[in-house]
Order: structure tokens, then C-alpha cells, then sequence
């Protein structure tokens, strides 16, 4: 229960290793940064409800894992930078196992090196008593690698898990995918992915996609809402095993310059219930492959979304994406009970209507717009007056 503060901007030339309940942070002013590969393990040894809070560190070269061995763990992974070299299978540069409540928040991970399988930027599993929480306003930049994932959140229990994955960056030169949801034991997943722009990915093997949620067992509702997808190889994926029992909301997604498919729907049972519209489609190899077929649904758009330039993907005021998408789609909360915003933080929904993708471009302020209609009120008065006086001459 106690908080340990790091006060040093030097290197720390070690690996720290605990099991117990403690919040390990950098003291106000000072920028710790753990050198060469050292890394940071945590875990919890005792029973009843335990914390371990892990922020404000520099890693360079490591890599944060946070594990429940007993107890209900909530892990708190806030705002740290970790630059990884992957040099094992299975191997995750901030991982958080068995909690039963997580945050996973305001990081910044870089992976420099992949040269093996299976690995992740950010894992969270649940344990056998399910989880809840968060992953949120996280950067990360994916050096290339076969099956890599840079947000991966997958359920192997019989138990329920919730996870809002929100507002996250993803990039990379070619990455297997970007946020990979799985439901594969017998419990229930449920997931809202909102408001985050993921391009560069190229699948190396299997179902690689910017945002991909499969379910191999159990049950699965996933709302896919508000992200911005461009340039990748496919922009969403879906696939269900026959006897899965899924929901799947597809809405308000500017799904852009996907060398592959925008939407994938790929082997969905056809118990599977899919809901998807007010998505915007653009030079996309192909916009929507699905078996069987199907077309865009409804308030859906097949236009440029008008970025404003090579690499921001903000809308230019002219986009046909602004003020396009489906208000009833967007949450008003997230798990925590904070409110949900944009990709930059601003205020949903601002305009007539929520603008489709991960960006809400706010419109003229009402003080310009009326100080424009004086002007031109102004100007009609003046050219009318100057119309009667010339009649009178």
C-alpha cells in the first residue's frame, strides 16, 4: 500500500521486481529512465482487493508486466515511455494479466525490433474472475513484425470482460494488426473501440486488420465507433465461429485508402448480428468484402473525407464526413464515467450531428458568424440607401 516516488533524472541501471500492493511513480520534477533492457515486474502475493500503480517512467528498452498471482488486482499503467526490443515469442512491451480492473492510459510505446512472433505493444487478459477497464489516449509506433499486434485484448476465461479501448494512436510501417479484440473461452466480451486512428498495418499471416474482432467461443458485442482507418491493408475485420453468440455495431468509421478491403467480414456465422452504417468509403482496393455479400448501409458515404494533409487526418472544413454520422451511435461515457471526446479531446458532438471518424471539427464560433451577418446586413442597408439616393438624383 505504499508509494514509492523515484526522485532522479539519471540512469537507473537496474530491473525492479516486486509482488505486493504499491504505487511506483516518478516524484514531481524528475524524469527517471531505467537504461539498456532493464524492465519493471509486478505482481500481487497476498488476497483481497490490491493496487499497484505504475506511472511516469522512462524505459529504454524494457518493458512493464503487472500480474495477478492472488487477489483482485486493480493496475493502473499510466503515461510511461517505453522503447522495446522484442527478442522473445509471446513477449509484450506493456502487459497487464489477471487483473480484475485495469487503466491502461497515456503511454507512449515505441517497438524498435521484431523479429519473433506473437508479440504486442499493450496485452490485457483477464483472469478467472473477468475484468473492466480501459485503454486509452495511448501512442504506439509498431517497428514491423509477423503476427504482431499493437493493442491486443484477448479473453480465454469463463468470466466477463469489459474494455473500452479509446482515443489510442497506432502506427507503423507495416504491423500484422492494429487493436485485435478475441473472445475464446466460454465467457462473454464486450468491447467499445472509439475514436482511434490506427494506419500502416500489412497482415503477415491470418486476419490482419487496422481493428479486428474475432470470436472463436462464448459471446461477443463489439461497437466499432467513430475511427479513423487510412492506409492500411484492411481497414475492419470481423469473424464469428458457428455457435458464438455476437453483436457487432460498425458505425460513424472513415475507412480510407486500404490496399486490401475496408471492411472485412470474414466467416461470420450467420447467427451473428451486424449492424453497420454512417461510414465513409474511400479508394479502398475493395470497400466491403463479405460472404455473403453485402453493401453499405444505411447514411453510409462513398466520398474523399478531405484530410487536411499527408499524415494528419483531421477534416478540411469541406469534408463530406462533417456533421455525417449517426449521433445515436456515440457514447456519452466511457466505463469510468468520463466523457467521451474526440481523438484530440475535444467535445462529441458539435455541429448539427457527430462528424463521422475519430475527429470532431467544431464549427465557426457563433460570435464570428454573427458578426458576419452584421456585415453583410450592414452592407445590403448601405447598398439600398446608396440605390435611393441615386433614384432621387
Amino acid at each position: 500500500g505504499d508509494t514509492v516516488q523515484i526522485a532522479t533524472n539519471g540512469p537507473i541501471d537496474e530491473s525492479i521486481s516486486f509482488a505486493k500492493e504499491l504505487t511506483l511513480v516518478a516524484a514531481t520534477g524528475s524524469r527517471p529512465v531505467f537504461t539498456s533492457t532493464h524492465s519493471i515486474f509486478a505482481s500481487t502475493s497476498a488476497s483481497g482487493d490490491q493496487t499497484i500503480r505504475i506511472e511516469g517512467l522512462t524505459l529504454q528498452g524494457g518493458e512493464i508486466q503487472v500480474y495477478a498471482e492472488m487477489g483482485n488486482l486493480s493496475a493502473q499503467i499510466i503515461c510511461n515511455t517505453v522503447t522495446t526490443e522484442m527478442t522473445a515469442v509471446d513477449q509484450s512491451g506493456i502487459a497487464v494479466g489477471n487483473a480484475t480492473s485495469f487503466e491502461v492510459s497515456g503511454n507512449r510505446l515505441f517497438v524498435t525490433e521484431n523479429t519473433f512472433q506473437n508479440q504486442t505493444g499493450i496485452s490485457v487478459s483477464p483472469g478467472p474472475a473477468g475484468a473492466e477497464g480501459t485503454v486509452d489516449h495511448n501512442l504506439v509506433d509498431m517497428y514491423p513484425g509477423l503476427e504482431s499486434t499493437a493493442i491486443s485484448l484477448l479473453n480465454l476465461e469463463n468470466a466477463d470482460f469489459m474494455v473500452d479501448v479509446i482515443a489510442n494512436r497506432v502506427n507503423g510501417p507495416g504491423y500484422d494488426d492494429g487493436i485485435a479484440v478475441a473472445q475464446q473461452g466460454s465467457g462473454m466480451t464486450t468491447t467499445r473501440i472509439l475514436d482511434n486512428l490506427v494506419t500502416g498495418e500489412v497482415a503477415g499471416a491470418g486476419l490482419g486488420c487496422g481493428i479486428a474482432v474475432i470470436g472463436f467461443s462464448g459471446s461477443l458485442e463489439a461497437r466499432i465507433v467513430n475511427n479513423t482507418l487510412p492506409y492500411d491493408e484492411t481497414g475492419i475485420g470481423a469473424s464469428t465461429e458457428a455457435g458464438v453468440s455476437a453483436t457487432l455495431v460498425i458505425a460513424n468509421n472513415v475507412i480510407a485508402s486500404n490496399s486490401a478491403v475496408g471492411l472485412f467480414l470474414s466467416e461470420v456465422d450467420p447467427a451473428t448480428t451486424v449492424t453497420q452504417h454512417h461510414n465513409l468509403f474511400f479508394a479502398n482496393a475493395t470497400d466491403i468484402a463479405a460472404n455473403p455479400s453485402v453493401s453499405p448501409g444505411p447514411g453510409s458515404i462513398m466520398a474523399d473525407p478531405l484530410f487536411v494533409g499527408a499524415g494528419d487526418y483531421e477534416l478540411k472544413p469541406d469534408s463530406p464526413a462533417i456533421d455525417a454520422g449517426d449521433d445515436s451511435a456515440v457514447p456519452t461515457t466511457d466505463l469510468e464515467g468520463n466523457p467521451i471526446t474526440d481523438l484530440d479531446g475535444n467535445p462529441r458532438i458539435q455541429g448539427s450531428h457527430v462528424d463521422i471518424g475519430a475527429y470532431e471539427t467544431a464549427p465557426e464560433a457563433a460570435a464570428t458568424l454573427s458578426a458576419a451577418a452584421s456585415l453583410s446586413a450592414l452592407a445590403a442597408l448601405g447598398l439600398g440607401r446608396r440605390r435611393q439616393l441615386t433614384a432621387s438624383s
